[in-house]
Protein backbone atom coordinates (compact mmCIF):
# COMPACT_ATOMS: atom_id res chain seq x y z
CA UNK A 1 0.00 0.00 0.00
CA UNK A 2 2.87 2.35 0.84
CA UNK A 3 4.33 1.87 -2.65
CA UNK A 4 0.98 2.79 -4.21
CA UNK A 5 0.97 6.14 -2.39
CA UNK A 6 4.58 6.69 -3.40
CA UNK A 7 3.68 6.09 -7.03
CA UNK A 8 0.67 8.41 -6.69
CA UNK A 9 2.91 11.11 -5.21
CA UNK A 10 5.44 10.68 -8.02
CA UNK A 11 2.79 10.97 -10.72
CA UNK A 12 0.75 13.81 -9.25
CA UNK A 13 3.13 16.11 -7.40
CA UNK A 14 6.06 16.54 -9.78
CA UNK A 15 5.14 20.18 -10.27
CA UNK A 16 4.72 20.69 -6.54
CA UNK A 17 7.78 19.11 -4.95
CA UNK A 18 11.04 17.69 -6.26
CA UNK A 19 11.73 13.96 -6.73
CA UNK A 20 14.09 14.09 -3.72
CA UNK A 21 11.27 15.48 -1.61
CA UNK A 22 8.99 12.70 -2.83
CA UNK A 23 11.60 10.13 -1.78
CA UNK A 24 11.79 11.82 1.60
CA UNK A 25 8.01 11.44 2.03
CA UNK A 26 8.36 7.66 1.79
CA UNK A 27 4.75 7.31 0.66
CA UNK A 28 3.22 9.51 3.37
CA UNK A 29 0.64 11.95 2.03
CA UNK A 30 0.70 13.91 5.29
CA UNK A 31 4.44 14.34 5.05
CA UNK A 32 4.13 15.41 1.40
CA UNK A 33 1.65 18.11 2.36
CA UNK A 34 3.91 19.27 5.18
CA UNK A 35 6.89 19.44 2.82
CA UNK A 36 4.87 21.30 0.22
CA UNK A 37 4.10 24.01 2.79
CA UNK A 38 7.84 24.33 3.51
CA UNK A 39 9.03 23.78 -0.04
CA UNK A 40 11.33 26.82 -0.10
CA UNK A 41 13.17 25.61 2.99
CA UNK A 42 13.79 22.19 1.44
CA UNK A 43 14.74 23.72 -1.93
CA UNK A 44 17.38 25.93 -0.32
CA UNK A 45 18.80 22.92 1.51
CA UNK A 46 18.83 20.91 -1.72
CA UNK A 47 20.71 23.73 -3.48
CA UNK A 48 23.22 23.96 -0.62
CA UNK A 49 24.05 20.24 -0.72
CA UNK A 50 24.22 20.12 -4.52
CA UNK A 51 26.74 22.97 -4.64
CA UNK A 52 28.83 22.06 -1.62
CA UNK A 53 31.66 20.59 -3.68
CA UNK A 54 32.00 23.70 -5.87
CA UNK A 55 32.04 26.33 -3.13
CA UNK A 56 34.55 27.30 -0.50
CA UNK A 57 33.80 26.71 3.17
CA UNK A 58 33.09 30.34 4.05
CA UNK A 59 30.55 30.56 1.23
CA UNK A 60 28.88 27.35 2.43
CA UNK A 61 28.60 28.66 6.00
CA UNK A 62 27.25 32.01 4.80
CA UNK A 63 24.62 30.39 2.58
CA UNK A 64 23.32 27.80 5.03
CA UNK A 65 20.99 30.03 7.02
CA UNK A 66 18.20 27.51 6.60
CA UNK A 67 20.02 25.18 9.00
CA UNK A 68 20.69 27.92 11.53
CA UNK A 69 17.26 29.59 11.49
CA UNK A 70 14.94 26.58 11.30
CA UNK A 71 15.80 24.99 14.63
CA UNK A 72 12.31 23.58 15.14
CA UNK A 73 12.65 21.56 11.91
CA UNK A 74 16.29 20.53 12.31
CA UNK A 75 15.69 16.78 12.59
CA UNK A 76 13.58 16.82 9.42
CA UNK A 77 16.24 18.88 7.67
CA UNK A 78 19.01 16.53 8.78
CA UNK A 79 17.00 13.56 7.59
CA UNK A 80 16.50 15.31 4.25
CA UNK A 81 20.26 15.88 4.01
CA UNK A 82 20.66 12.11 4.42
CA UNK A 83 18.25 11.54 1.54
CA UNK A 84 20.15 14.00 -0.66
CA UNK A 85 23.52 12.49 0.20
CA UNK A 86 22.37 8.90 -0.31
CA UNK A 87 20.63 9.63 -3.62
CA UNK A 88 23.71 11.37 -5.03
CA UNK A 89 25.41 8.03 -5.81
CA UNK A 90 28.80 9.66 -5.20
CA UNK A 91 30.78 7.67 -2.66
CA UNK A 92 32.22 10.78 -0.99
CA UNK A 93 28.69 12.13 -0.37
CA UNK A 94 27.39 8.78 0.85
CA UNK A 95 30.29 8.66 3.32
CA UNK A 96 28.98 11.92 4.84
CA UNK A 97 25.79 10.31 6.14
CA UNK A 98 27.69 9.34 9.29
CA UNK A 99 28.36 13.03 10.01
CA UNK A 100 24.66 13.82 9.80
CA UNK A 101 23.92 11.01 12.24
CA UNK A 102 26.64 12.33 14.54
CA UNK A 103 25.05 15.80 14.42
CA UNK A 104 21.68 14.30 15.38
CA UNK A 105 23.26 12.56 18.38
CA UNK A 106 24.99 15.76 19.46
CA UNK A 107 21.80 17.77 19.25
CA UNK A 108 19.93 15.15 21.26
CA UNK A 109 22.69 15.42 23.89
CA UNK A 110 22.08 19.21 24.05
CA UNK A 111 25.35 20.21 22.42
CA UNK A 112 25.72 23.78 21.20
CA UNK A 113 23.40 24.08 18.20
CA UNK A 114 25.47 26.44 16.05
CA UNK A 115 28.72 24.62 16.72
CA UNK A 116 27.09 21.29 15.83
CA UNK A 117 25.85 22.66 12.50
CA UNK A 118 29.24 24.30 11.82
CA UNK A 119 30.98 20.99 12.53
CA UNK A 120 28.56 19.09 10.29
CA UNK A 121 29.03 21.44 7.34
CA UNK A 122 32.81 21.50 7.80
CA UNK A 123 33.07 17.70 7.87
CA UNK A 124 30.83 17.27 4.82
CA UNK A 125 32.73 19.94 2.89
CA UNK A 126 36.11 18.54 3.90
CA UNK A 127 35.19 14.94 3.01
CA UNK A 128 33.81 15.86 -0.39
CA UNK A 129 36.74 18.14 -1.24
CA UNK A 130 39.49 15.80 0.00
CA UNK A 131 38.10 12.64 -1.61
CA UNK A 132 37.41 14.37 -4.90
Amino acid sequence: MKKQYGKYLQENTDDLISPNMISFCDGSLGKALKIHKQKEMYNSLEELISQIERRDLVDILNNSEVLYTQKEFIYDLLEYINVLLAKSKQIQKINCVKYVEEAKRRLLANSNYDMTIDNLLFKIWETIRVEK
